[in-house]
């Protein structure tokens, strides 16, 4: 019995060093699969981007996005109340979404040679504005993932 005890002990503190991940489901989700390729095309097909380039701009966006949660959970450790922990932060996480999503998306078209500014945030707004009622859904106020 108090083999177990101090099993469970050792259990329950390493969770409370390392936190715990209270990710809701819609937020992985958008983690995943913001970059729509769908509403993506649309959206490059407005701003002047060579269609050519369309395959290789959506695979390089899912290959750099895999680990993109690891990223969003050492961000979120590295902000005071740890926002990712429980009880989960909305409008704190929202904002850190948007910024790696952000950030991610301008390497990607840079890589590209599409480096013109305010092209790239009407493509990233655009792709936001597409999927708004998800936004909504997940964060409960859209200006919590604000437009880049």
């Amino acid at each position: 019995m108090q083999k177990i005890l101090f099993t469970l002990s050792i259990i329950l503190c390493s969770m409370s060093l390392y936190g715990w991940d209270a990710s809701p489901p819609c937020f992985l989700k958008l983690e995943e699969s913001f970059f729509n390729e769908f509403y993506l095309d649309q959206a490059l097909s407005l701003h002047h981007v060579w269609q050519s380039d369309w395959d290789a701009i959506n695979r390089d966006l899912k290959r750099e996005g895999r680990g993109i949660h690891q990223l969003i959970r050492i961000i979120s450790n590295r902000t005071p109340g740890y926002p990712i922990d429980y009880p989960f932060n909305t409008k704190e996480m929202a904002a850190i979404l948007q910024k790696v999503l952000w950030d991610l998306f301008v390497k990607v078209m840079y890589q590209h040679n599409y480096t013109v500014e305010s092209d790239l945030r009407e493509i990233f707004n655009y792709v936001r504005g597409q999927q708004i009622d998800r936004l909504t859904d997940c964060f409960g106020d859209p200006n919590y993932f604000p437009e880049a």
